[in-house]
């Protein structure tokens, strides 16, 4: 009780347990995560796309739709377009009967059988159908940031995807990114955040329409994950950032993580494979030269043998990975 502990979780199902509960925790235990009611807005795709959108962030063209009932459910959007579930937390006990993160149709007769399969399936919880934002892996971007109970922004990590896991249940997940100041995007999403009392961790994912620049917002995961470590990378520990926050009680300011990177976890042989654009790629292998190349998956005081085998073993198993399910790269990323 003389400690001050804190309580983290890194899925989106935990996440929305502990904010249901943080209320009725000890006093000397706290949570970065926010309110019930902040997490349920923006955990929802569709109403975090209203949210964006009505303060004037660019978000792609959305459909909600309902799988209650037996009527046929028609795309209000031209094809291609994409489908998801609007709350993450709800669906990921599906990917084991097969389902997928994230839906790529291309016309109604596939949305109907989509929708045939998740009713068979008795998911009833809303999805989401949004226009195909066109670019590859590489027009992919992600953002930590941290907030604290003042809605003061504490910490800003950006980062262009290179490559993301095209497995079913892994889609968009990325396996290889560079750090990006991505500055102008610090102050829209800093007001969209304070806005609605956010606080502490979030990631945010975007995508840069290669015809025009411009960022569309995707969505928000009250979380750190995985790949947050791209913060490390990038010079400033997400970690050190909220214990001077909840534990030091330190005055607030803004870290930038802004130091040039490249973070992988897949080989490099692999990645130059899917890397289509020369000065990216001329870019990736400067980085590499200059020996600013991180993977968490190797840490050098875990002299454990079995597990340098098995990450030894993950890492080639990403190979065959993507000979699976994107053997190619596309102008698209489906």
């Amino acid at each position: 009780p003389d400690k001050r502990i804190i309580l983290m979780a890194n899925t989106d199902p935990q996440v929305e347990q502990l904010s249901r509960i943080q209320a009725e925790l000890p006093a000397n235990v706290v949570c970065p995560i926010p309110s019930a009611e902040v997490f349920a807005l923006i955990s929802d795709k569709a109403a975090f796309g209203d949210l964006a959108a009505g303060r004037g962030l660019k978000v792609p063209k959305s459909q909600a739709i309902d799988l209650a009932g037996s009527e046929r459910i028609r795309s209000q959007l031209a094809f291609p377009i994409v489908a998801k579930p609007a709350r993450s937390a709800r669906f990921m006990a599906f990917y084991e009967q097969g389902f997928q993160k994230v839906y790529a149709l291309d016309s109604q007769d596939e949305l109907d059988a989509l929708v045939e399969k998740l009713r068979a399936a008795g998911y009833a919880d809303p999805f989401i159908l949004q226009e195909r934002i066109d670019g590859d892996d590489s027009c992919m971007g992600a953002i930590t940031c941290y907030l604290d109970a003042d809605g003061t922004m504490r910490l800003w990590s950006g980062a262009q995807a290179l490559l993301e896991d095209h497995a079913p249940s892994m889609r968009g997940n990325s396996v290889a990114m560079l750090t990006r100041p991505l500055e102008e995007l610090r102050k829209p999403i800093g007001e969209l955040l304070a806005s609605i009392g956010y606080t502490g961790f979030v990631e945010i994912d975007v995508k840069r329409d290669p015809a025009t620049g411009e960022y569309f917002f995707f969505e928000v995961n009250p979380r750190i994950g995985r790949n947050s470590y791209i913060a490390v990378c990038g010079g400033v520990n997400p970690v050190r950032v909220m214990v001077d926050d909840l534990v030091d009680k330190k005055p607030a300011r803004l870290l930038v993580a802004d130091e040039p990177a490249l973070y992988t976890l897949i080989p490099l042989s692999l990645l130059y494979r899917y890397i289509t654009d020369p000065a990216l790629l001329a870019e990736v292998k400067s980085l590499v030269k200059e020996k600013r190349v991180f993977n968490p998956q190797h840490y050098g005081p875990e002299k454990d043998p079995v597990r340098e085998i098995l990450v030894h073993a993950t890492e080639l198993n990403q190979i065959r990975k993507f000979a699976r399910f994107y053997p190619k790269p596309t102008s698209s990323s489906f």
